[in-house]
C-alpha cells in the first residue's frame, strides 16, 4: 500500500520484492561493445528509507559487479557532495543534488556522469530491456564526433511496447472523454517516429531512451518544479538554450512498466499540474527576457495540445466526469480529491507568473555546479 507522505512515483518497487532492475541489467551483458559505465541511482520514495533502499539495491546489483562496469549512488553519498557543494558554491546551487523526485533524479544522472568525465550520457529506465546488442553503437550514432564535430547533440529514441510497436492503446474509461490523453501521444508519435527519416526533429523525448552530450548536460537542467513530465519539460529547457533534440526512429528499447498503483484522480492531478506549469514556462517567456521564445507551435502536435487556452477547461471536465465515476462508486474521499485539482491548477498558474525567469536563475545554478563539480573532491566520492 503506498504511504501517502511518500514521493509519488508511477511504480516504485517495495523493499520485499525485487523488482525490475535485475531484468534491466541483465540485457546489459549482451551489449556488443565493453566501453560504457553503468551508473545506477538508489533513489527512496521517504528520508526514513534511505538505508534500506540503498542495501536493497546494493543486493540486487551485487552479482552483476563482476559482469558489468557498475556504480551505485546512494542516498548518503548524494548527501555528503551536497554538503561538499553547499560549502563551495550556497546552499541553493547545491540543493540541485537531490534523489527525491523525477527530475532531481534525472540531474543525478547527469550529475553523476559529468563526475565520471563522460561525454555522452544514455538514460534509461530500470523497467526496460535492451534487445539487441548494437544499442549503443545506434544511441552514439552521430554523437561521437569523428571528422569535426558530432551533429547531433541530444537524441530521443522510443518505447517499444509489447506488441512490438510504439503506438499506445486509445484510453477506454469515459472519464477520460475530456483529455485525450493517449491519442494526443499518438498524433505525436506517428507523426515524429512513423516518419520515413531515421533522424528527425522531435518536441518531445521519452527520459528512458534519451541520450545527452557534455555539451547539452552541462548547459540544461531538469526543472525540479515538475512532478512528471520531466522528459518532454528536458526538450523545451533545451530548445530556451539553442539545442534541438533530434529523434532516432532505429533507437529503440523495449518498456515493460509493472501496473502502477498510483489512484487515478493523483495521476490525473499530477498531470494536470505539470501540464500547467509547462504552459505557464512558454507563456512567460517575454517576462524573462528571451529574445527567441519557443513558440506553442514548435511543440505540436504533443506535448503542444496541452499548453493551449483550452488547458484549463479539459481539466475540468475531466475531474467533473471522474468524480462522477468516483460518486457511483460510493467513494467519497476520491470524489473530493478529484474535484480540489482544478483549484490547485488555478493556484499554481497564479503562484508561477514566473516560471521561465525561475527557470532561467536555475538553469544558471546548474552551470555553476556543472563548472566546479569536476574539481570537487567530493564527486570522486559520489559513486561507488
Amino acid at each position: 500500500m503506498r504511504n501517502p507522505v511518500d514521493i509519488v512515483y508511477d511504480h516504485p518497487t517495495p523493499l520485499n520484492q525485487s523488482g525490475t532492475l535485475a531484468r534491466c541489467l541483465n540485457s546489459f551483458t549482451a551489449l556488443d561493445r565493453a566501453d560504457f559505465e553503468v551508473v545506477i541511482i538508489a533513489a527512496p520514495t521517504h528520508p526514513e528509507l534511505e538505508t534500506e533502499t540503498a542495501n536493497k539495491v546494493q543486493e540486487i546489483i551485487r552479482p552483476y559487479r563482476t559482469r558489468l562496469n557498475l556504480n551505485l549512488v546512494t542516498p548518503a553519498r548524494v548527501a555528503a557532495l551536497r554538503g561538499a557543494m553547499g560549502r563551495e558554491l550556497g546552499r541553493e546551487t547545491a540543493a540541485l543534488i537531490n534523489c527525491y523526485g523525477y527530475s532531481n533524479i534525472r540531474n543525478l544522472c547527469l550529475i553523476s556522469g559529468h563526475a565520471g568525465n563522460a561525454a555522452n550520457i544514455i538514460l534509461i529506465d530500470d523497467d526496460e530491456i535492451i534487445e539487441y546488442p548494437e544499442f549503443l553503437d545506434r544511441a552514439l550514432d552521430r554523437m561521437e564526433g569523428g571528422e569535426g564535430s558530432p551533429d547531433i547533440k541530444a537524441k530521443a529514441g522510443w518505447y517499444m511496447r509489447p506488441d512490438g510497436g510504439y503506438m499506445g492503446p486509445p484510453t477506454g474509461d469515459p472519464w477520460w472523454e475530456a483529455w485525450q490523453g493517449a491519442e494526443a501521444m499518438n498524433a505525436g508519435f506517428e507523426t515524429v517516429i512513423g516518419g520515413d527519416e531515421r533522424f528527425s526533429s522531435t518536441p518531445f523525448a521519452f527520459g528512458g531512451n534519451m541520450v545527452v552530450s557534455r555539451e547539452v548536460f552541462t548547459d540544461i537542467a531538469f526543472d525540479p518544479k515538475i512532478p512528471r513530465g520531466e522528459d518532454l519539460d528536458f526538450v523545451f529547457n533545451a530548445m530556451l538554450g539553442g539545442f534541438e533534440f533530434i529523434m532516432d526512429k532505429e533507437l529503440w528499447i523495449k518498456h515493460k512498466p509493472p501496473v502502477s498503483g498510483v489512484p487515478d484522480w493523483m495521476g490525473f492531478r499530477i498531470n494536470a499540474l505539470r501540464f500547467i506549469y509547462a504552459r505557464q514556462k512558454l507563456l512567460t517567456q517575454p517576462a524573462a527576457g528571451i529574445a527567441q521564445t519557443v513558440k506553442v507551435e514548435d511543440l505540436d502536435p504533443y506535448p503542444g495540445r496541452f499548453l493551449r487556452g483550452d488547458l484549463d477547461d479539459k481539466i475540468k471536465r475531466t475531474c467533473l466526469l471522474l468524480g462522477q465515476r468516483y460518486v457511483n462508486e460510493g467513494d467519497t474521499a476520491a470524489y473530493g480529491s478529484a474535484m480540489q485539482t482544478p483549484e490547485l491548477a488555478q493556484q499554481l498558474r497564479q503562484n508561477e507568473q514566473q516560471a521561465c525567469a525561475d527557470y532561467l536563475i536555475l538553469r544558471r545554478r546548474w552551470q555553476n555546479l556543472m563548472k566546479h563539480l569536476p574539481h570537487n573532491p567530493a564527486a570522486a566520492e559520489l559513486r561507488a
